[in-house]
């Protein structure tokens, strides 16, 4: 599988402007071999842009709820988010003004769960059983360095459909004595990654309903493709 390159909307936003439509591709398992990844700047959201010979393809996950945010990304993949409030403007006084001091007295939501996840190879996701422990092996494989041979934590609940961004997906869960976790893959015809939502003293069915609210109301896909031949206005 060929590396990812991360883009945030907000960091590239001039590239959006200039080629970018309306519809998404990725890299990671794509049905092409010959794209290349181009942007490696990303500050929020998760996502990619990569060109395949005369054309661009982009992909990205946004949240459209301004609370939540990018927490940590790599260049193998893995992006994460987090939910933080915004301080209001009595809590601010004069200090509104200065960005940096805003952004230190935001707060974590004490309701939300964590958001981690990460691009997978798309062939592996579709072939992949879609029992729980299919789905555990085919998210989590990338953590254990691609070790066929690594244990994953038992399911404790049966598989489920989730859905983010017109992308459909199959989840699980997992649990021990303080927190409870879903682990999920999706995929369309060409790209392929995981989530995985974890919270501290959170029922998992109270967590299930929790999840599907937030990928129903709070993220969304955006996908562009355009000319390759615009980039020579921006080299």
């Amino acid at each position: 599988m060929k590396s990812v390159v991360f883009l945030g909307l907000k960091s590239a936003a001039f590239l959006v402007g200039i080629f970018l439509a309306t519809i998404l591709y990725g890299p990671a398992g794509s049905a092409s071999d010959s794209c290349e990844p181009l942007v490696s700047q990303r500050r929020w959201g998760a996502g990619f842009l990569e060109q395949c010979g005369d054309q661009l393809r982009s992909f990205a996950l946004v949240p459209t709820d301004g609370r939540w945010r990018d927490g940590y990304y790599d260049f193998h993949g893995t992006f994460s988010f987090k939910c933080l409030n915004e301080p209001t403007a009595e809590q601010l006084g004069l200090l509104a003004q200065f960005p940096d001091y805003v952004a230190s007295q935001r707060t974590p939501c004490p309701d939300e769960p964590e958001i981690s996840g990460s691009f997978i190879d798309h062939h592996e996701w579709i072939a992949a059983a879609k029992d729980g422990e299919g789905i555990l092996r085919a998210a989590l494989r990338r953590s254990f360095m691609r070790d066929s041979s690594f244990s994953v934590p038992p399911a404790v609940c049966q598989p489920f459909d989730l859905s983010v961004g017109g992308l459909f997906g199959k989840a699980t869960c997992v649990e021990n004595s303080s927190s409870s976790t879903i682990i999920a893959g999706f995929s369309d015809n060409r790209v392929a990654f995981t989530l995985i939502f974890s919270q501290q003293n959170r029922p998992l069915e109270a967590l299930k309903d929790q999840v599907k609210e937030i990928l129903a109301h709070h993220f969304k896909v955006e996908r562009g493709t355009g000319d390759a031949n615009l980039l020579r206005w921006i080299k």
